[in-house]
């Protein structure tokens, strides 16, 4: 028998415009990784410092970002772009399938 290991790999979340970091998306991606997914309020001036401090501080091997959130991470890997290994801009409604 050949045991499967598990990597969790450091994921940072985030959220749509008018949306929340608290959402079945997170816990989906929780049950299985290490998650930052920060509230964001991208009204504030310096929302750019504060991302770019959390990228450096938690180094996420993967961004995922939905709506607004998927443009932010797009900026974020195109200034980290030899830090981060992938960018996701949508996370699909499979949740909605999960049975």
């Amino acid at each position: 028998m050949s045991q499967e290991i598990k990597v969790m790999k450091k994921i940072m979340y985030l959220h749509g415009l008018e949306s929340s970091n608290v959402c079945d998306k997170v816990d989906f991606l929780r049950e299985q990784n290490e998650v930052l997914a920060p509230p964001l309020d991208y009204r504030k001036s310096n929302i750019e410092e504060e991302l770019m401090y959390m990228v450096e501080s938690f180094q996420p091997d993967l961004i995922i970002g939905s709506s607004m959130g998927g443009h932010v991470g797009l900026m974020l890997a195109n200034y980290y772009i030899l830090k981060l290994l992938f960018l996701t801009l949508l996370f699909t409604l499979v949740l909605l399938n999960r049975n």
